[in-house]
């Protein structure tokens, strides 16, 4: 159910966000603004998953733990 939230929001979002960063470009840089936008996203996705990762990771012997019991 949280994916589907989730999804719904963010196609909500996503066709406003592009009008909101290219709306009062002028016709000659429109593609550069269109690129920004999805780039500065997907750094922050990355960045997002690496906090996420570095501060949640289990210790060496959970992680060792988890493998022994495959």
């Amino acid at each position: 159910m949280c994916l589907v939230l989730t999804g719904l929001g963010i196609g909500r979002t996503l066709p406003v966000q592009s009008v909101a960063t290219t709306g009062l470009l002028p016709a000659h840089s429109y593609g550069i603004g269109s690129a920004i936008s999805p780039s500065f996203r997907q750094l922050g996705a990355g960045i997002g998953i690496s906090l996420v990762a570095a501060v949640d990771r289990p210790s060496p012997g959970d992680a060792l733990h988890a493998y022994e019991r495959i």
